[in-house]
């Protein structure tokens, strides 16, 4: 007599980008697994300002339109936790090249490449540790993006 087990995971739909695994175990030894994804990402609008805060227990797809060239900071996300992405889409609609927007010095990143007018950007950012908050500037698109 054959016998099959399936079992569902469902990861955190805000955190991991959701979606859910399914695996089924067999008497025989056998396994076999699959892993759905969510249908689409909510993202959320970021609040212009001085200090720019990023909650990423809100979710991972964050867009930002900037209006002006006015001195900015994106800062050091809070509520992340170990492995999650943070995925900006930044849009610049100011009318000149993006020189006084920067990241938080704490956010460990390599050269930041901002955008020119009418251009956007895309920048991943990973929380290498929930416990002392500390975020990497892990992937940022090569070339401006037309809008």
């Amino acid at each position: 007599m054959d016998f099959a087990k399936t079992v569902k995971f469902t990861l955190d739909a805000t955190r991991l980008g959701g979606g859910y695994y399914t695996m089924q175990f067999g008497l025989n030894g056998q396994f076999s697994g699959s892993f759905v994804g969510p249908s689409g990402s909510a993202s959320t609008a970021l609040v212009d300002g001085a200090a720019i805060a990023i909650n990423a227990a809100l979710g991972n797809v964050f867009t930002f339109t900037a209006a002006s060239d006015a001195a900015r900071v994106f800062g050091v996300p809070t509520g992340g936790i170990l492995g999650q992405r943070v995925y900006l889409y930044l849009t610049n609609t100011s009318g000149g090249a993006l020189t006084a927007t920067t990241f938080h010095a704490s956010i460990l990143q390599g050269t930041v490449t901002l955008m020119a007018t009418a251009k956007s950007r895309e920048y991943v950012l990973r929380c290498l540790s929930a416990t002392v908050p500390t975020w990497a500037l892990v992937a940022q698109t090569a070339v401006d993006i037309g809008t």
